[in-house]
């Protein structure tokens, strides 16, 4: 909240700067260190809570909601890059997909393409699916997704968990079955350890 003030007070001298000829911005970096932000989570689903949320989303109406929240813990890719996710982007015998348009957090105006591996388990979830003549893969708007998940999420007392958090869950697998750390990171479009080490939870 504090650092979110301070951008915006920011903004406000650097127009009083440029209208009112004030001499410096009492805001600037150089003069003020902003505080750092905090934003890693710790939320990992434990005992049949996974089974939980899975049996719920298979139980709504919209049949698209369960293989993307399966598939989204198996590879951990984000919800924006599964839901534009075509079929010519899709190998399943060699078990990758590529991602585009993917965005970095960090660097919003960053766009890249990504190649990720698929688990056999994603690979089955995928090969199930039913082809579409629009070539994408998830037949349903980002608007229906959200608002199935979480229906389902408050049906299964998980109103906690996020659906960014399944890239808690395969970061964490990952780290407990010993991946090597630049397969992880490159499953995770991750650049470097300090970021898997964020999305890294060790179980309770």
């Amino acid at each position: 909240t504090v650092k979110r003030e301070m951008t915006m007070l920011k903004r406000v001298f650097d127009f009083a700067k440029k209208e009112y000829n004030l001499s410096s911005n009492p805001l600037d970096k150089a003069l003020v260190e902003r505080p750092s932000v905090q934003d890693a989570r710790d939320v990992r689903l434990v005992g049949d809570e996974w089974d939980r949320l899975l049996d719920e989303c298979r139980q709504l109406e919209n049949s698209w909601v369960a293989p993307i929240v399966e598939v989204a813990r198996e590879i951990g890719a984000r919800r924006g890059s599964l839901l534009k996710l075509h079929w010519p982007d899709v190998n399943l015998k060699q078990a990758h997909v590529t991602l585009r348009g993917v965005k970095n957090s960090r660097k919003p105006s960053e766009i890249r393409t990504v190649q990720v591996g698929l688990s056999p388990r994603a690979v089955e979830i995928l090969d199930a699916l039913p082809r579409s003549l629009g070539g994408r893969v998830f037949q349903i708007t980002t608007q229906a997704f959200d608002s199935n998940f979480k229906r389902a999420r408050k049906r299964a007392g998980l109103d906690h968990f996020r659906f960014h958090d399944s890239r808690h869950e395969m970061a964490s697998r990952l780290v407990e079955a010993a991946w090597d750390m630049l397969d992880l990171m490159r499953q995770g479009d991750w650049r470097d350890p300090k970021s898997v080490a964020r999305y890294y939870t060790a179980r309770g």
